[in-house]
């Protein structure tokens, strides 16, 4: 599989302090650094709560570590995102 024909190439800006959470992937014949599943949550979670992203109200994350959501929120620094994501997801699922 060519790298240029993969479904997911749409790129976002996100805070340098919240670049963790990627683990080395084989895709055919080349490794690239894909997001772990938490990460990939609090990645388009944060694009929703900056307006930039739909929130799709149909999330499933109940198999997802809550604490590694947790972990991922807080390095964004930004207080009014952790919020929301521990009130109106963490408590729900």
């Amino acid at each position: 599989m060519e790298w240029a024909s993969l479904p997911f190439q749409n790129y976002h800006k996100i805070k340098m302090s919240a670049y963790t959470g990627y683990a080395p992937t084989r895709i055919g014949n080349e490794v690239i650094l894909l997001a772990t599943p938490e990460k990939a949550l609090v990645d388009y979670l944060y694009l929703v709560n900056l307006g930039k992203k739909p929130l799709y109200e149909r999330l499933e994350f109940r198999e997802l570590s809550k604490e590694k959501i947790v972990a991922n929120t807080i390095l964004f620094r930004r207080p009014s995102f952790y919020k929301w994501v521990q009130n109106d997801f963490i408590r729900d699922n």
